[in-house]
């Protein structure tokens, strides 16, 4: 799913849409049992290249295909692709006629 960013204008509009004047406003109904009361306790944040490779590593813990012979998918070979590039490479004016009409 992408990223799409709102300004404070769309936000207040969005919650004017609701009914509601604040963000604030909007969650005071979830019972305070819910809320979280401190800080998360987590990791500084990582680029997408470190990401993937944590949980390639976390997932290694499993049995795969990496660890023993499969002959699905023959010919396809370990390469990292940043996810910027399928956003990228949607964008109409990288698309032919030909791949249109397909």
């Amino acid at each position: 799913m992408s990223y799409i960013p709102n300004t404070d204008a769309e936000r207040n509009q969005m919650l004017k849409k609701i009914g509601v004047h604040s963000f604030e406003e909007l969650i005071q109904v979830i019972p305070e049992k819910f809320l979280l009361l401190e800080p998360l306790n987590l990791s500084p944040p990582l680029s997408e290249l470190e990401l993937t490779q944590l949980v390639n590593a976390l997932a290694s813990k499993n049995i795969d295909t990496q660890k023993f012979s499969s002959f699905l998918g023959a010919g396809v070979y370990d390469h990292f692709i940043p996810a910027a590039v399928d956003t990228i490479v949607s964008r109409p004016e990288f698309y032919s006629l030909h791949s249109l009409s397909s």
